[in-house]
């Protein structure tokens, strides 16, 4: 039997604001057997992750521009060993704005290009 430690750690946060997106990765995740965890926005997402999760998906239209200041800040007191995997669905939508916007959005959740 699992503690309940083991189970908050072992679930997958679900950021996806927009429609049944995040209903829909829940229960894609369910069929695999994952525990899947909607959040509500990033503010709620930054509480469960100090609560404890294996990964997150996050659409990044979650992240408006100043709404991710706790979990930039989440990002960074992980230790340097840390590797927290984070999933971020894009649109199919790509232009200059776009693409600098997801490269700081990549920067925020720890992935820094070498």
């Amino acid at each position: 039997m699992t503690s309940a430690v083991e189970q908050l750690e072992a679930r997958v946060l679900v950021l996806a604001p927009i429609g049944r997106d995040a209903k829909a990765a829940v229960r894609q995740l369910a069929d695999s057997r994952l525990c899947g965890v909607i959040c509500s926005g990033p503010q709620d997402l930054h509480h469960k992750l100090k609560e404890g999760a294996a990964s997150a998906l996050v659409a990044e239209e979650a992240f408006l521009p100043g709404s991710d200041l706790e979990l930039n800040e989440w990002v960074a007191a992980q230790p340097p060993w840390s590797d927290f995997p984070f999933v971020v669905l894009t649109s199919h939508h790509t232009s200059a704005s776009v693409h600098a916007y997801r490269l700081r959005l990549l920067e925020a959740l720890g992935y820094h290009q070498r």
